[in-house]
């Protein structure tokens, strides 16, 4: 109750706080980056690149995670898959001990009516993750009560067992940043509200030839449109059509243009995801 309390004090003080400075209240992105033609990866604090602000509340899915652990206090992205459990990327509960969901948000510098605020209870970290590879990047958190959706916060749409075998190449697919943060250019200068941005997802040989550690669970955009997530928000959704279809998982370095960005692929992972949580893919 104590600990509940005293983040209610601290969310209160960085509503009540002009715009410049909340944000330096917040802890930074959880991100990871991968050098071209190598496995190793390393933190980095990186952003869409070239986004646009979504309409507000269009993407009523969309989590932000505040998320405490082994690896101090930062932040990554995630989507609701069901009353009780939010997707997001395995390196993001990695050493996660506990973490706040924050739901129904547009800009979350200010207090929304619509913004709800879980804790997440569990965290469920494929077994066969691999932070080295970024295999098997995908995490699930329980949150401590279920949700009940509304017009602000719904359940992301997820495939079917009938997308297993689409190579979605050529698809313009959007991604999606946290309700924190985000570059509108390539200059860094940022956004306080949700953005998204279109790309293009290329064959994954051709990601290959950037990242080795590239496999066939993983689905890969291009960054030739100077439009990139980077390594983006991780554990953001990737969505085609009305369709959330991967989780934002690597990109390279310091956001450079040009370069794709990784995810992991949701359909590759609907037992898991079943046994897990009891979501079933028809």
């Amino acid at each position: 109750m104590k600990i509940a309390f005293l983040v209610l004090v601290f969310l209160s003080a960085t509503w009540a706080l002009p715009k410049g400075e909340v944000r330096n209240l917040y802890p930074p992105f959880k991100r990871l980056y991968v050098d071209t033609l190598q496995s190793a990866f390393k933190p980095v604090d990186s952003r869409i690149v070239n986004g646009h602000e979504v309409v507000p509340h269009s993407i009523p899915y969309q989590a932000l995670l505040i998320i405490s652990g082994e690896y101090g206090k930062y932040m990554c992205g995630g989507f609701l898959i069901s009353p009780k459990f939010v997707l997001t990327a395995g390196h993001c509960i990695n050493g996660a001990n506990s973490s706040l969901v924050h739901l129904g948000a547009h800009d979350i510098v200010y207090k929304e009516d619509t913004q709800r605020i879980i804790n997440g209870d569990k965290f469920i970290l494929h077994e066969e993750f691999d932070e080295a590879t970024s295999t098997n990047d995908i995490g699930i958190i329980e949150l401590s009560e279920e949700v009940v959706p509304n017009h602000y916060i719904s359940i992301a749409p997820l495939p079917s067992r009938g997308s297993y075998n689409r190579t979605y190449e050529d698809k313009v697919v959007r991604v999606q940043d946290s309700v924190v943060g985000g570059y509108t250019c390539g200059t860094g200068s940022d956004s306080e509200v949700l953005l998204e941005a279109n790309a293009t997802v290329i064959k994954n040989d051709l990601c290959k030839a950037f990242y080795q550690i590239v496999e066939d669970s993983n689905i890969c955009t291009g960054g030739d449109e100077g439009i990139t997530s980077c390594s983006g928000d991780s554990g953001g959704p990737l969505v085609v059509g009305n369709e959330v279809i991967g989780i934002v998982s690597f990109g390279v370095k310091d956001c450079v243009q040009g370069f794709p960005s990784g995810y992991t692929r949701i359909d590759s992972y609907f037992d898991w995801i079943e046994e897990h949580t009891g979501q079933l893919f028809f």
